[in-house]
């Protein structure tokens, strides 16, 4: 049985971001609510938008979304987002 799998990816984002940066209690209550509705938002993608698609545009919309997510990692990097 899976329980808090979110959970627990919050607690490491917690754990070696924001406790490191010392976040206060208001900002980690305001991350943890921004990573929650970022997680919600990505869910909704997949279940109203790739799911009604067929495999093989499932696949190319996958591979799309994971592609928006490494080129915000990348402009996080260069000080860009």
């Amino acid at each position: 049985m899976i329980h808090h799998r979110l959970g627990r990816h919050w607690e490491l984002f917690r754990r070696t971001i924001l406790a490191p940066a010392g976040a206060t209690a208001h900002q980690v209550r305001e991350m943890r609510r921004a990573f929650y509705a970022g997680a919600a938002s990505c869910f909704e993608v997949q279940i109203r938008e790739i799911a009604a698609l067929s495999d093989e545009d499932a696949e190319r919309a996958m591979s799309a979304l994971n592609d928006e997510f490494v080129e915000f990692g990348e402009a996080i990097r260069k000080g860009r987002a």
